[in-house]
């Protein structure tokens, strides 16, 4: 059984790319830092889908009869 998927938002996205840039400050080598600046390349191009998701959802209306 697989866990359920939770849907970021961009912002969301967004804020994980800005913790993983500042955890990679602080890595103690220099392989530590590369992962969590390629984590944080990754989350920003899922904020990228997330945002072209947001601007093609329309909005569903519902009339009442």
């Amino acid at each position: 059984m697989h866990a359920p998927v939770t849907i970021e938002t961009a912002a969301d996205c967004h804020r994980h790319a800005g913790q993983c840039d500042h955890l990679a400050k602080f890595a103690l080598s220099d392989a530590d830092r590369d992962v969590m600046l390629a984590a944080a390349v990754n989350w920003r191009k899922l904020a990228g889908n997330a945002e072209e998701g947001e601007k093609s959802a329309k909005p569903e209306y519902y009339l009442d009869d």
